[in-house]
């Protein structure tokens, strides 16, 4: 039975309990969007999420400023599961607690003595039949007897009349042995339709039921389904080979990222890449954007024999295809390079440089080419596996040297392990006290940003943006 969810949350009236026995999932947060509206100030607008996965429930951060914590212990990207009596707390100080209930089996009794109701009404049925063709043969048989004695003078007369009640019986015959068949046919048609239908329902037929509907409209179950589907198709794509599975630890933290873009859909954040700071715009604006350097990103790479998607959501997630944003750190430009990593791969480098005194780091086309030829070093240095292609991937954020280091360190810790990135994402816990915190908190989370933003980006229309996949604008 659907197990029934109570939330019990603090208001200036009191306590009260919010009863979740037929949704799925609720948000929360302080904003007027959220499930459940807190008035809190240190409270993000949409702060987490909690939703029912078969029969466990989960919470999630939704990248919240101040955090979620279950029992105390703060909750990861990849979510937690909660259990019965788990004390929640929101930001810096409020505090839900979850309660769980199976009901009790409320079955009505006298159902099971109905049963044999079926099976008599047919033993009845079937008896009537059966009275009302002895009936007719009776019948039959009385009137050829009659008209036998009434033509017995009449030779001919009787043998046409044996050969039409014959032809009659034969006809008769044929035809209730074709409406059998046909009425055979039928119903085995409809039973092959219910067992398609059957089979259909009981498959993880999460691809064909949500093949019509948008991404909101998805169960929990279809949406990391659809996560690890499309995740696992750009890894074939960007990688040249058959992919392989991304674990589900990982598809939760790729989906974390994933609805932070989804959060931003027709927001009223500003467009203010001309002021060269870092200010997140609303994602229809980054994939406008982004549409508009689409064909030169496109041909930057295709002719360094790179496919172009890496490219593409390399700028997304670097400056969300600003051409001259400029980070605390000095990085400059849609691709943010510093002033050696740009210099090394052929830009013209001012030692000042700066939005308002732009070097090459900032000529959008020339910054593509070095791009390209920057992660193609990368890329040789791991191979071309679908596996290796995320670690290039991560080391484009943490620069040549710093990953290549970390990246020993972790993944001899996890040397029963197969060798990929997604190792450490789906467990992060193997890194503390062995790589640096740069490493732990940033490099392992800018991977399922990449394939966040690239389901997005190429899958623009389950989320409700009217555009064709960034990698299509070629012209």
């Amino acid at each position: 039975m659907m197990m029934e969810i109570w939330i019990t949350y603090p208001t200036p009236e009191g306590s009260r309990d919010l009863k979740l026995r037929d949704i799925d999932k609720i948000t929360i947060g302080r904003s007027a969007e959220a499930d459940l509206c807190l008035d809190d100030t240190n409270i993000s607008r949409i702060h987490a999420t909690i939703y029912r996965e078969r029969d466990k429930i989960w919470i999630i951060d939704e990248n919240s400023t101040n955090g979620t914590f279950v029992n105390g212990i703060k909750v990861p990207p990849e979510g937690k599961p909660l259990k019965h009596g788990d004390r929640i707390r929101i930001g810096l100080y409020t505090e839900l607690l979850l309660q769980t209930a199976t009901p009790k089996n409320t079955q009505n009794l006298s159902s099971p003595a109905q049963k044999p109701l079926l099976p008599a009404t047919l033993i009845i049925v079937s008896f009537l039949i059966f009275l009302s063709a002895l009936s007719f043969i009776i019948f039959s048989a009385v009137t050829d007897i009659t008209k036998n004695d009434k033509i017995t003078s009449d030779p001919t007369a009787e043998q046409r009349n044996i050969n039409k009640s014959r032809e009659y019986r034969e006809n008769k015959s044929e035809s209730t042995i074709s409406n059998a068949k046909s009425s055979l046919t039928n119903s085995a048609d409809d039973n092959n339709l219910l067992s398609s239908n059957t089979i259909v329902d009981n498959s993880s037929s999460l691809s064909l039921s949500r093949s019509k509907r948008k991404f909101l409209e998805m169960s929990e179950a279809e949406k990391d389904q659809y996560v690890r589907e499309k995740a696992e198709k750009i890894s074939r794509i960007i990688g040249n080979q058959t992919s392989e599975p991304i674990p589900t630890e990982a598809v939760r933290t790729i989906r974390v990222h994933l609805q932070g873009y989804i959060n931003r859909i027709r927001s009223n954040r500003l467009d203010n890449c001309q002021q060269g700071l870092f200010t997140r715009s609303d994602t229809v604006t980054i994939l406008e954007r982004a549409r508009k350097n689409a064909p030169f990103i496109i041909r930057s790479f295709y002719s360094e024999g790179l496919d172009p998607q890496i490219g593409l959501y390399i700028a997304m997630i670097e400056s969300e295809h600003c051409p001259c944003l400029q980070s605390p750190t000095g990085a400059l430009g849609m691709f943010q390079f510093v002033r050696s990593t740009g210099r090394e791969f052929g830009l013209q480098i001012k030692q000042d440089a700066s939005p308002s005194n732009p070097d090459e780091r900032c000529d959008p086309e020339k910054s593509a080419r070095a791009a390209a030829r920057y992660l193609k070093s990368l890329i040789s240095r791991f191979g071309s596996g679908p596996m290796s292609f995320p670690l290039a991937i991560a080391s484009y954020n943490s620069g040549q040297g710093g990953l290549s280091q970390n990246l020993e360190k972790a993944l001899r810790t996890a040397a029963n392990q197969e060798r990929s990135f997604w190792t450490l994402v789906s467990n992060q816990t193997i890194l503390e006290g062995k790589v640096g915190e740069q490493f732990r908190k940033e490099n392992v989370k800018y991977v399922p940003k990449f394939f966040a933003a690239a389901i997005i980006g190429e899958n623009p229309q389950d989320f409700g943006i009217n555009m064709a996949p960034l990698s299509t604008y070629t012209n």
